[in-house]
């Protein structure tokens, strides 16, 4: 039986409890090994139910799409899917796992030349490798800025990301498209050797691929650092 744990504030002990048999089944609330509720079925859940806590604040559970939103007096409780704080760390992890992708891929580049790991086709393999290292480590300082909720370095390291990885798909389309558009190849033949093209770049094509979601991650921390700074202002 899965089973989730909660502190009611930042900082506080783990002692709500949620937890569900398959297909989220007889979903439980527990408050300190008390039972607060129970929730039947998916299709409730999914409605939502609110429980009333001992302080008299109000818990509200519910299943939004693939996430499971815990919230007390419509906030977020902290860890929860929902949780700025965790979603700003999905994105500075992130960051630091394409930072740590590109220097591997690099340095790889760099000692061993390999040339398959090139990405661009008008860079040398040694000055796309030293590129590449460079890219890293830039990514692993604005994903440190990141992790101390710097927006600015959040933004920049989206930019750099999102740029790199635009070249790398127009390289891709633009190579099959000069392979599809040559007029002294006869039709059958270019669709041959854009087969081959495929395979050929079929490292770079699952490179880019892996790459999409990671920026997705990324892009999360923006709404996350702001809901953050919000939380954390002085009230009047």
């Amino acid at each position: 039986m899965p089973k989730w744990k909660y502190a009611l504030e930042r900082g506080g002990d783990k002692s709500l409890e949620i937890s569900w048999k398959g297909h989220w089944k007889n979903t439980e609330v527990r408050l300190n090994g008390n039972l607060l509720g129970a929730i039947s079925n998916q299709k409730e859940l999914r409605t939502g139910q609110i429980f009333q806590l001992p302080d008299g604040t109000a818990l509200r559970v519910q299943l939004v799409k693939s996430e499971l939103r815990v919230l007390r007096n419509d906030k977020p409780l902290p860890g929860s899917r929902s949780d700025p704080a965790a979603r700003l760390a999905v994105s500075y992890d992130m960051i630091y796992v394409i930072a740590g992708l590109y220097i591997v891929l690099g340095l790889i580049g760099l000692i061993f030349q390999v040339e398959f790991l090139q990405t661009q086709e008008f860079l040398q393999t040694q000055d796309f490798a030293i590129i590449s290292v460079a890219t890293g480590f830039t990514l692993l300082v604005l994903g440190f800025f990141t992790q101390r909720r710097s927006l600015i370095a959040l933004i920049i390291a989206l930019i750099i990301s999102s740029a790199v990885l635009a070249l790398d798909i127009g390289q891709v389309i633009y190579s099959g498209l000069l392979i599809l558009s040559d007029i002294n190849t006869v039709y059958i033949f270019r669709i041959h050797e854009f087969g081959h093209f495929l395979g050929d770049k079929a490292l770079l094509i699952g490179w880019i691929a892996m790459r999409i979601p990671l920026l997705i991650g990324i892009g999360h921390g923006v709404g996350a650092i702001n809901a953050l700074k919000k939380e954390s202002a002085p009230t009047v």
